[in-house]
C-alpha cells in the first residue's frame, strides 16, 4: 500500500480548506481510476498501478464510509502491534477496513487488484456482503 497512504491527510486537509491549489485529487485522476477499473482482471496490480490511481481507491473508501472511517482504522492501528511484513500489513489493513465497513470488501480489493491472500478473503467473508459496488463511487469531483 505504500507511500500513498500518507497522502490521505493531504485529501482530509484539502477538505478542510479547498481554497489551497492543488495538482492532485483531480478530475482526471478519477478518470485514470475509471479506466484502470475497466481493465481485465487479469492486468491489474493495485501495487504497479500509479500513485494517485491508488489514492483513488483509499478514497472511496473514506467517501462510502465516512470520515470516521480512518479515525477509527488508525485508533486501531496505533494499539495493535506492528507487522513484521507487507504481507501482514495488506491482511491486517484488508480485515481492518471489512471490520469497519461492516462489509465483505473482498470483491472490492479484487477489483482494485490488490489481490486479498485467502487467510484475508476468510476474514473478511464474516461480514455481510456489500449491497452495491463501491468501486463505483466517484471521487476528485469525478462523475
Amino acid at each position: 500500500m505504500g507511500e500513498v497512504t500518507v497522502n490521505i491527510y493531504s485529501l482530509a486537509a484539502r477538505r478542510l480548506v479547498p481554497d489551497i491549489p492543488s495538482e492532485h485529487g483531480t478530475v482526471k485522476e478519477w478518470n485514470d481510476a475509471k479506466t484502470y477499473l475497466a481493465q481485465d482482471a487479469s492486468k491489474k496490480d493495485f501495487d504497479a498501478a500509479g500513485h494517485f490511481v491508488r489514492l483513488a481507491m483509499f478514497e472511496q473508501l473514506r467517501g462510502v464510509f465516512g470520515d470516521g472511517f480512518y479515525h477509527e482504522l488508525h485508533t486501531h492501528s496505533r494499539s495493535a502491534p506492528d507487522e513484521a511484513n507487507d504481507a501482514n500489513k495488506r491482511h491486517y489493513f484488508m480485515t481492518q477496513a471489512a471490520r469497519i465497513a461492516r462489509s465483505n470488501l473482498t470483491t472490492y480489493f479484487r477489483k482494485w487488484g490488490a489481490k486479498p491472500e485467502q487467510r484475508t478473503i476468510d476474514e473478511m467473508s464474516k461480514q455481510p456482503a456489500p449491497t452495491q459496488d463501491y468501486t463505483t463511487r466517484p471521487v476528485f469531483g469525478g462523475a
